[in-house]
């Protein structure tokens, strides 16, 4: 995926707004004055900036009020309808758990709160979908109900479908479609899908339809979201450190823009663009030409949804959208915000497919660094570096604080909140695999401490839980934070902002008293012995699954091609400024055994791999679809277009190698008497890496051969053996 898109409007948008504009702005919407600018980090107010002047045309509080307003009496009905059904559905639960019935009623209940949030509407048709993918908070049965809402929602007159397609469009329908379904294929919260085909070029379409007079409805609901929102916002602020208005602002604000097709078309091809080198991910190709602002037609994908999957699908399935929404939050900053079952399809040919751009979020390249610092620290059980990421992205005040018994306010070090962090996330199930336990564990420390909750995080937040929701069903055992590590270092090694390439610098280059930059080889050889004693404990535990191999192999992949990428500027002026004197001596030593020894085996690969092509070449065997293999045989589905795309990546990487090596070879050169020293050096270390990688896979083949002779011989004697 590219790294770090921001759309020109917004940008445009964002370099206008003032820090006073967007003070005044925020204050409009309902800030607590005790929640100053100041204590908020820069991408904080920069977010809120965005929100207000992008979608000023769409979504404000005054808008939503005017035009609720308008009909006041439709309001009081909503309202009283609101009330009542849910009033009438927890009265029934309350009457199952008094005659004792709760758990022989389950399933009927499940299937009236369903038809209940249906009968409310697409805003509460949205919540469901959200409860349908957390089973660490709703039981099996309502969850496998709430199941439906994804795609099985009441569908709308075709008539009025018909209408609107011709009404949109301007024209008859069959002057824009050679044949169209008789009735939906799919139906859901804001409307319905018919599969066409488009005249004269054959070309297969799915045409979604919004609902008709659905914006009213979401008027109303947000009007009344935000009455209530004002209503405990005193208590959210002071127990939660969350704005209720801001929040519903945020909601409101993207649920409208939902409704706007001619934006979700545009978000497709943003997020297209996004993932065009992404070999294994699929995103349908909108037709502008027959769409509207309430018709959107788009590519037909044939695949599969996760229900209808076996579990090895399910857990592919899960394992991709994981790998491929967390490149979105912390590389390309443009994420999915919707990613629920009926959004996620396993195509025919085995590559994932994002459906429904409407709801999305942007992230800026600040949050995108601490996102990626937090999985990191989450995996290395650093509290202390968890803690300053909390601060980076608006969690935690700065100074921190906490709360005393009594109600009192009060400051406190950071290192005291990271301890707390560190217990919580320490005895509660799944602290450091799952991002829901570190949501439920914040949640119960902000009585404790002073947390904020920027409007920015809440989609974000049910981006992920969603995700992790989706996994869990695949795999109880499925680690998020494992699936995010290769996208969390790929983010590390390309810092977007100032701040970020100081500390890549930091980490990988230390000045001596020359001036020079010493490479901190320690890193390297930490993280070598890490690896190692990683591979043992899997070895002895047994081997990882496949879906995981293949997982942690394609996050490999991505980054390989950094060095030659745009985004990998930062990691060239490093490799660059490195002292080459330096590095020679220490790869000479005895402490970068483990680095030579991981060398030679890389090499091997690349031998082994080298050689195979070539021999397929010359026996014809030419493959029709690439797979990228994984160490253990396994593979996820390559298109013909992504490879080519992330073979010019993998070409432009080596070349930007190549640079770098010529760049230090000429300092070696021009460094007299030690810089030839340290060419005879690395001769000899790169002479050895050589021939004990041609060694390797020398060996390798034979025993191959010889393993290959003697079952052919067992088999012969086999056949020969009397019945």
């Amino acid at each position: 995926p590219r790294a770090g898109r921001v759309r020109p409007r917004r940008a445009a948008l964002r370099s206008a707004a003032t820090t006073t504009q967007v003070t005044t702005q925020a204050n409009k919407a309902g800030r607590p004055r005790s929640e100053s600018p100041e204590r908020e980090s820069p991408s904080v107010r920069s977010l809120d900036a965005e929100r207000f002047y992008c979608n000023v045309t769409r979504y404000s509080p005054e808008y939503v009020s005017s035009q609720a307003l308008k009909e006041p009496l439709g309001v009081v009905s909503r309202c009283v309808e609101i009330v009542t059904s849910v009033l009438g559905f927890g009265g029934a639960l309350w009457l199952d758990e008094a005659r004792g019935q709760g758990e022989s009623n389950a399933p009927l209940r499940a299937e009236q709160l369903r038809e209940l949030l249906v009968r409310l509407g697409p805003s509460f048709i949205k919540a469901g979908q959200v409860l349908a993918n957390r089973p660490d908070i709703v039981r099996a049965d309502y969850m496998q109900e709430l199941t439906l809402l994804q795609d099985d929602v009441p569908a709308f007159p075709d008539a009025k479908a018909v209408e609107i397609i011709e009404s949109e469009l301007g024209t008859k329908l069959e002057d824009v479609f050679e044949r169209i379904s008789a009735s939906p294929v799919a139906a859901a919260s804001l409307g319905q899908v018919y599969k066409a085909e488009l005249k004269g070029t054959r070309q297969q379409v799915a045409v979604k339809v919004q609902r008709p007079d659905i914006e009213p409805v979401i008027i109303r609901d947000l009007y009344l979201f935000r009455l209530l929102a004002k209503f405990v916002n005193p208590v959210a602020i002071a127990r939660l450190g969350c704005n209720a208005e801001l929040i519903v602002d945020e909601f409101g604000a993207k649920l409208l823009e939902e409704l706007d097709y001619d934006l979700e078309l545009s978000n497709m091809r943003d997020f297209g663009r996004n993932f065009k080198g992404d070999p294994s991910v699929k995103i349908p190709e909108p037709f502008q030409k027959a769409s509207g602002r309430r018709v959107l037609t788009m590519e037909w994908m044939d695949g599969k949804m996760l229900g209808e999957l076996e579990p090895e699908g399910k857990l592919q399935l899960a394992q991709m959208a994981v790998e491929a929404c967390v490149a979105q939050l912390v590389y390309t900053g443009f994420v999915h915000a919707d990613p629920h079952e009926g959004n996620l399809m396993l195509l025919n040919d085995g590559r994932l497919c994002f459906l429904d751009f409407g709801l999305m979020s942007e992230v800026a390249p600040d949050i995108m660094e601490g996102f990626a610092k937090g999985i990191q620290n989450v995996l290395s059980e650093d509290w202390e570096g968890l803690a300053g990421v909390f601060q980076d992205v608006g969690f935690v005040a700065r100074p921190p604080a906490k709360i005393l018994p009594g109600g009192e306010v009060v400051e406190c070090s950071l290192q005291e909140v990271a301890t707390a962090v560190g217990k919580q996330l320490s005895t509660v199930e799944g602290g450091t695999s799952r991002f829901g336990a570190l949501a439920t564990g914040l949640t119960a420390m902000s009585g404790d401490f002073r947390f904020f909750t920027p409007p920015y995080i809440v989609l974000l937040i049910r981006t992920f839980l969603t995700l992790e929701g989706i996994a869990e069903k695949a795999d109880p055992n499925f680690n998020i934070y494992e699936a995010s590590m290769p996208y969390a270092l790929k983010r590390a090694f390309a810092p977007a902002t100032p701040e970020g390439e100081a500390a890549l610098r930091a980490a990988l280059l230390e000045a001596d008293e020359r001036g020079e930059f010493r490479l901190r080889t320690e890193r390297i050889t930490d993280a070598l012995s890490a690896e190692a004693e990683a591979a043992v404990a899997e070895a002895k535990a047994g081997a990882a699954d496949d879906a995981a191999a293949v997982s942690q192999q394609r996050g490999m992949d991505a980054m390989k091609g950094l060095a030659g990428e745009r985004a990998g500027k930062s990691l060239r002026k490093v490799a660059y400024d490195a002292d080459p004197v330096e590095l020679s001596e220490w790869l000479a030593s005895r402490e970068a055994a483990a680095a030579r020894r991981k060398a030679v085996h890389m090499l091997a690969e690349l031998m082994a791999e080298t050689f195979a092509m070539h021999t397929d070449a010359l026996r014809g065997q030419q493959k029709a679809v690439a797979s990228r293999k994984s160490r253990n045989g396994k593979a996820w589905p390559v298109s013909d277009e992504g490879r080519r795309i992330r073979e010019r990546s993998e070409v432009n990487s080596r070349r930007a190698v190549r640079t770098i090596i010529g760049g230090q070879f000429r300092r070696l050169v021009r460094g007299g008497l030690p810089g030839l020293a340290a060419l005879v050096r690395l001769a000899v270390v790169g002479t050895g890496v050589i021939l004990r990688a041609a060694w390797l896979v020398m060996t390798k083949s034979v025993s191959r051969s010889v393993r290959g002779v003697l079952n052919r011989q067992t088999n012969i004697g086999g056949a020969a053996s009397p019945a």
